[in-house]
């Protein structure tokens, strides 16, 4: 029996989200491992606690100034079985890794986002890769026309398994309750939610906001806001938690700057949970049509987001009908079992590659010296 290896940071966000799915709605065809990378620089609170359904997790730690990227690799190699398919979720040491395995396994590479750091994986060690698989059509598209000369991988876009709403009634609020889940970070846009507020109650709108999450944005946005009894911090919760707040809760928030295809809004839309979002390039549009299950909004524009609040405040059988529309939208792209099912066929389909192994002494190296060394002999060169 294959063993399907995931392979991604320890950190408990977007990412850990689509691979928590991808395992609780498995099938019973392979064996299942999970690989977290931690870095000991990381935040220690943001670590993944939970054992993701799989038949085994490891924990890999090292020190991201001084241990060598070897290390790292050893650690890895240790648990890549000759039958093992590998499934990178960051594209960092693990692919690197590979040019020290005794094995030949397939590898498939998820790019979950519109980030340049997922392109320049592509770029310099696409030679390894067996197949891509994109969280969005948007992504498909642009990795095709961005590498449309030379890249031979194949590129697959499947909407990732999110489970679905357990049975639930929403009581109805006079107020229209407002919710943002995420990192409190300036990618995110979590200032634009003060800025919003503070149109709502200049046209005296009777809202409620809860915010969910931790982050650097956290002290400011508290300090802001410390005068608003209208808002609550509730912190990091977990999946189960942030899933019963939803019934709650009428509209999601979302100003992004920069998004893939956001877990956090799917998974409040099959709550029934309307989205108002920003209109970026992306995923997004896939899943949000404009005024029909949701909003879009350009970036930074939070009067247009107040007045989408408002419009749904004062007409409820409006947002009752976007809530019906959101769910029957969600459950149709993201159904958990046919989703999960789409994805175990591609990595069985994976075939390994064959490539020009790359070894270097600076890989023996702490990554501290080895990156000094490298930029003093680029320079030398000059």
């Amino acid at each position: 029996m294959k063993t399907l290896v995931y392979i991604l940071p320890d950190k408990d966000a977007g990412v850990a989200s689509v691979v928590r799915n991808l395992l609780r709605f498995k099938t019973n065809r392979f064996k299942t491992k999970v690989l977290l990378l931690h870095n000991l620089l990381d935040d220690a609170n943001r670590r993944i606690k939970d054992d993701f359904n799989a038949d085994k997790i490891v924990r890999i730690t090292y020190h991201g100034s001084w241990s060598s990227k070897y290390s790292i690799y050893n650690k890895i190699n240790k648990e890549l079985t000759k039958d093992a398919i590998v499934i990178s979720n960051d594209g960092g040491v693990e692919l690197d890794a590979l040019n020290y395995s005794e094995h030949s396994n397939p590898l498939v590479y998820i790019i979950h986002g519109d980030f340049k750091h997922y392109f320049n994986v592509l770029k310099e060690k696409q030679d390894k890769i067996g197949r891509v698989i994109t969280v969005s059509d948007f992504l498909k598209a642009k990795i095709n026309k961005k590498f449309k000369e030379y890249f031979n991988t194949p590129v697959e876009s499947i909407k990732f398994p999110v489970p679905s709403a357990k049975v639930f009634t929403r009581t109805p609020s006079a107020s229209i309750r407002l919710v943002f889940v995420g990192s409190l970070c300036d990618r995110k846009g979590v200032l634009y939610l003060v800025r919003i507020t503070s149109v709502l109650d200049k046209v005296s709108i009777d809202y409620k906001m809860t915010i969910i999450g931790e982050g650097d944005k956290e002290a400011e946005l508290k300090k802001l806001w410390k005068k608003n009894s209208r808002v609550t911090f509730l912190g990091k919760l977990d999946n189960s938690e942030v899933f019963d707040l939803y019934v709650e809760q009428d509209i999601i928030l979302l100003p992004s700057k920069g998004e893939g295809l956001p877990v956090v809004i799917v998974e409040a839309m099959k709550y029934g949970v309307v989205p108002i979002t920003t209109n970026l390039e992306s995923g997004i549009p896939e899943l949000i049509e404009n005024k029909i299950n949701g909003f879009t909004v350009p970036a930074g524009e939070v009067e247009t987001y107040a007045k989408y609040i408002e419009q749904l405040h004062l007409d409820r059988s409006l947002l009752n009908k976007m809530s019906e529309l959101c769910v029957r939208k969600a459950e149709q792209m993201f159904n958990p079992l046919t989703q999960a099912k789409h994805y175990e066929n591609a990595f069985n389909s994976t075939i390994p590659k064959k490539y020009q192994v790359k070894k270097s002494i600076l890989n023996y190296l702490p990554m501290t010296v080895a990156h000094r060394l490298k930029l003093y002999l680029k320079n030398d060169k000059h």
